[in-house]
């Protein structure tokens, strides 16, 4: 708990995804910490001398506790709200590389994925594994390229902005995952999803999950034999036809939760929005 909270306090550690890259630096953190107690201790040291040592540490360590705690109780719905996300997505993931790796040994070779959360999918599926946002590919960390246009005004969860879409399509991935299911939820994935390479080379495909109690979408590479089933697509959508296309899910989702008439309304106000940004 004490870590936890010092870690926030220190560093500004939120409990989003994104906090864990913060930890190789909290040790840091810690240790910075420690050398301020010192040097306060020691600019006080003249005015301290009435009190014994022991009172001193007695004073610091209740003055830690009251602040971890505080910190750990404002935090700790939201940490645990997420580590319950976090957990799912695993899950999930687990699922998806199950039916991967059942393919890959149908086939008798490996499959190419593209994927911002690799963990478990590059773990347990043995397949080539494209790291979206770049974490794990030296090409994208040492040449991004950032679509005009995706910006802070997508309604994206992610904050990694190091991508490289055009890299990733010319790999001519066999399937890509969106964590989100079919809605772009990070920069990277935008990009993708508003790639004309991609709307002419790839379909939704449904992987039924008996565990998950839902079939799973991931984006199918078309096969010359499908050729006929998606004709080519001279887009003229603007980028922000992404951002529309997300709200409208965000709004879809929160009706099936909330069964209020105000978020269904919302889904076809960025319908409306979405046919004006991308013409037929």
């Amino acid at each position: 708990m004490i870590v936890f909270s010092v870690y926030n306090i220190l560093i500004g550690g939120d409990v989003l995804p994104m906090g864990r890259f913060f930890l190789p630096v909290l040790i840091l953190g810690l240790l910075l910490f420690a050398l301020m107690l010192s040097d306060l201790f020691e600019l006080a040291g003249e005015k301290l001398k009435t009190f014994s040592f022991s009172a001193i540490i007695i004073l610091t360590i209740v003055a830690v506790l009251f602040i971890a705690t505080a910190s750990y109780n404002s935090s700790e719905k939201e940490a645990q709200r997420w580590r319950g996300f976090e957990g799912g997505l695993v899950f999930k993931m687990k699922e998806y590389e199950k039916w991967f790796r059942a393919k890959q040994k149908l086939e008798n070779k490996k499959i190419t994925l593209a994927a911002s959360t690799i963990g478990a999918l590059s773990y347990y599926s043995d397949a080539n594994v494209i790291d979206l946002i770049g974490l794990t590919d030296s090409y994208i960390a040492h040449h991004p390229k950032e679509l005009k246009g995706i910006d802070k005004r997508i309604s994206v969860l992610w904050r990694e902005r190091y991508y490289n879409a055009d890299y990733v399509l010319a790999r001519k991935p066999d399937f890509i995952v969106f964590p989100a299911d079919i809605k772009p939820s990070a920069y990277p994935e935008a990009a993708i999803f508003s790639s004309v390479d991609f709307l002419n080379n790839y379909y939704v495909k449904l992987i039924p999950s008996e565990k998950v109690g839902q079939y799973l979408p991931v984006f199918s590479r078309i096969t010359d034999s499908l050729r006929w089933f998606a004709p080519l697509i001279n887009s003229k959508c603007k980028i922000m036809a992404t951002e529309d296309f997300i709200l409208a899910n965000n709004n879809f989702l929160a009706f099936l939760k909330y069964r209020e008439g105000k978020y269904f309304d919302e889904v076809f106000n960025y319908a409306d929005i979405l046919a004006r940004n991308c013409p037929a």
